[in-house]
């Protein structure tokens, strides 16, 4: 179960649109396309990518 946190649960479908700039680090993940990293793991990231969230700004690229 240690090695699936240290790898951000890769099974999430939101990998396919964010990576892990920092691989040691699972709750910094970065927009593969605006390449701003936000911190929250990939939950955070979706939200990002969606947009109208109080917690992440929306991307400007997606």
């Amino acid at each position: 179960m240690k090695e699936d946190l240290s790898r951000g649960n890769r099974r999430d479908p939101g990998w396919k649109y964010n990576y892990m700039k920092y691989p040691n680090d699972t709750t910094r993940v970065t927009c593969n396309f605006c390449v701003e990293t936000t911190l929250g793991g990939i939950n955070r990231a979706k939200q990002h990518l969606i947009g109208n969230f109080r917690n992440a700004a929306k991307c400007k690229k997606s």
